[in-house]
């Protein structure tokens, strides 16, 4: 399936919602679902899938590639839509008088503070929980979901999408299992700056993966999609196959295998990430995060495909 990927316009109307008041989130947030929710998108039916183990005529190549460019397209823009929720909630002035105040003054501004997080958290059902995290690297303000546990007191300056906010970038992570969710989750950071521009504190919005999973599984018809990271690791299959999830569909180095297991990246249950060994992929894989067109082998079926890469993720889109 094809998207038109074609965004002209979005800086200015981005710049008006910005222009809204600050301290009403839930008013923003209203207009950002409305505003994604009007953007060109064009599904295109593949009927040349039903051919796909066979050779392609260039037509039906073209088509692939289009449908692999629809998945990439619907994920890009599921991301960037929840970075920029969570960029505009932490520079929203409640949040940021409580986060730049001094510890023991802080409770004059949480209750406020923390009715922007709640707004943010409430405004879709695969937001789990948003915080506050302190320069320590301490979750010290948290609005979780009914079926969610808070995070405070839990340390996470280890984190990368920590570390990058308190160096002044937002951020989305790789998909890693919860400390307290211990399920695979995204998480999305951006710095908290004080008056003077200085980072004070980190806000972290979870979400959980089903709107991924969804997207890759509404997309892949006849053919199989697969959402993997730049180490070449299954992190979704259309299939919802737990025999996809977490493996490599090549032998993965030593020193992969050796972080993997250390940070702990999926969780205590995955020290090594099996391998299950389709033929070509990894000879196509390795020469970049793009591949237009190629085959690879897999329990003796002989697949087509297309590879792209998500804009600001660590992860490659295989349809």
């Amino acid at each position: 399936m094809a998207m038109n990927t074609n965004r002209q316009g979005l800086p200015g109307r981005w710049a008006r919602l910005r222009g809204m008041g600050r301290n009403d989130v839930s008013a923003w947030l209203i207009g950002t679902m409305l505003l994604l929710a009007l953007l060109p998108v064009s599904i295109i039916s593949v009927a040349a899938q039903t051919t796909l183990r066979g050779s392609l005529t260039d037509s039906q190549a073209q088509a692939l590639f289009n449908e692999t460019a629809g998945v990439r397209g619907e994920i890009e823009g599921l991301l960037a839509r929840d970075l920029a929720l969570t960029e505009y909630t932490a520079r929203n002035s409640f949040v940021v008088r409580y986060a730049a105040a001094a510890p023991e003054d802080r409770s004059r501004y949480q209750d406020l503070a923390e009715q922007q997080l709640k707004a943010l958290q409430r405004q879709d059902t695969s937001f789990e929980v948003v915080g506050l995290i302190g320069a320590d690297g301490v979750f010290y303000s948290d609005a979780p979901g009914p079926n969610d546990k808070a995070r405070l007191g839990v340390k996470v300056d280890f984190r990368d999408y920590f570390k990058a906010a308190m160096a002044g970038s937002s951020f989305i992570s790789d998909i890693q299992v919860g400390l307290t969710s211990n399920k695979p989750n995204v998480f999305f950071s951006a710095p908290v700056k004080d008056e003077n521009g200085k980072v004070v504190s980190v806000l972290n919005l979870r979400i959980g993966t089903d709107p991924l999973q969804k997207i890759i599984s509404r997309h892949s018809g006849a053919q199989e999609a697969m959402l993997m990271d730049t180490d070449g690791i299954i992190l979704l299959h259309s299939s919802s196959n737990e025999r996809f999830q977490y493996r490599s569909l090549f032998p993965l180095s030593k020193e992969t295998q050796d972080s993997v297991a250390q940070n702990k990246r999926f969780g205590n249950n995955v020290q090594q990430v099996e391998s299950l060994n389709a033929a070509g992929f990894e000879r196509v894989f390795s020469r970049g995060p793009e591949a237009a067109r190629f085959t690879f082998t897999l329990d003796g079926r002989t697949d087509h495909a297309a590879m792209l890469p998500i804009a600001n993720t660590p992860w490659r889109v295989i349809g």
